[in-house]
């Protein structure tokens, strides 16, 4: 993310705890961050340092989320491994990130530069793609997760963005640890538990207490809680906001004749498939976990890459708890739902910063540089 001040907080939850087992497997992700870049180097030695940056980044991002996705029954299980069991895996993954883009509605996947490279050079990048899809397979295993958690996303975006790849003089590949100049301009992290209990004490406390004065959950009171970070880094308090609001709306509907809300004629809730093993009987369809994300989470970021992770992160959390066959009974095609575009939630943008900063400013004062530097918000 930019260097900016009010960025203090932005770059939420990107901290491990010791518990979660994970340190290890975004040590992996960084070490085949170079692998890739050496690769895309290979097969387009003039290659531009920042586009090197931008593709490296984006495409393991978008490989992460692939395979998240897959736990979570939103993409086809195993598509990955498949694609890395034979040679030449870049074009074919480049069309099935074009794909997701379309289906996710997200920006952060790369159009890969694979024209002009020649087809053996092209294989330079199959071993450290095959060895990133192995690294995720392991990382499960080892910690025996059902499934990564969402913050898994914004946590592998924050470690790349510690790395930046450079060109030295003789044409090498260069890689620059920017860890402690991010921390000296205003960038830190905070940690999953502080940012669990400071949601807790906001907006946990306020869900508490129309709890407990609601005496019916209408449409219009349910649009009314809305929750807006104004510089949501990769969104981790997005995410656990996000989280406590669909706690709370499930906790509402099994407390209120639940039965009447399943059979009603667009029901937000349904029998859960867990409910022999588990204690929650009922959980939140798929569309209802859709309109509480469209209707109540807003963010706004300056760094742009930071603002497409957040929507990943965002429909990671939706698909939580679901399955390849939860999924496809949503529609009578029997295909995934269609998943909600939160271009119109999620923004790019200085929060501090509205449109009339350069009406009293010169245009010397602010050339096109800087303006698109400075990107100035409308919050109407």
């Amino acid at each position: 993310m930019h260097a900016e001040p009010r960025h203090r907080h932005a770059a939420a939850g990107q901290r491990l705890s010791a518990g979660q087992g994970r340190p290890e497997l975004l040590d992996e992700i960084a070490h085949w961050h170079t692998g890739l870049a050496e690769g895309f180097v290979a097969c387009h030695p003039g290659l531009a340092a920042s586009a090197l940056n931008d593709v490296v980044q984006r495409t393991i991002v978008g490989i992460v989320f692939l395979w998240m996705c897959e736990e979570r029954g939103g993409e086809p299980r195993g598509q990955l491994r498949e694609l890395c069991d034979q040679p030449g895996i870049m074009p074919r993954l480049g069309s099935l990130l074009h794909a997701a883009a379309r289906r996710y509605h997200a920006g952060v996947f790369p159009s890969i530069p694979i024209n002009g490279g020649a087809p053996y050079l092209l294989q330079s990048v199959d071993e450290p793609l095959r060895m990133l899809v192995a690294a995720l397979a392991e990382g499960g295993q080892r910690t025996g997760a059902y499934h990564f958690p969402t913050s898994l996303l914004g946590q592998v975006y924050e470690r790349l963005q510690q790395q930046e790849l450079s060109r030295g003089a003789d044409g090498q590949l260069v890689v620059n640890n920017r860890a402690g100049q991010r921390k000296r301009s205003g960038v830190y992290y905070t940690p999953e538990d502080v940012v669990d209990d400071i949601v807790a004490h906001t907006l946990g406390k306020l869900l508490t207490e129309r709890g407990a004065l609601a005496g019916a959950l209408s449409a219009a009171a349910r649009g009314h809680l809305r929750v807006m970070d104004p510089a949501c880094g990769a969104g981790v308090f997005l995410l656990r906001a996000y989280r406590r609001l669909a706690e709370w709306h499930l906790d509402w509907y099994q407390r209120h004749n639940p039965e009447r809300w399943a059979t009603a004629r667009a029901p937000p809730i349904r029998p859960s498939p867990h409910r022999r093993r588990s204690c929650a009987a009922w959980q939140l369809t798929i569309s209802e976990k859709g309109r509480i994300l469209r209707d109540c989470v807003f963010g706004v970021d300056l760094d742009q890459h930071a603002v497409e992770v957040t929507k990943l992160g965002l429909l990671l959390e939706l698909l939580a708890g679901e399955s390849h066959e939860t999924l496809a009974g949503t529609t009578q095609s029997g295909t995934v739902a269609e998943l909600p575009n939160l271009a119109h939630n999620i923004h790019w943008g200085n929060a501090l910063l509205g449109p009339d900063f350069w009406t009293d400013r010169s245009q010397a004062d602010g050339g096109d540089v800087e303006r698109r530097r400075t990107r100035t918000f409308d919050w109407r």
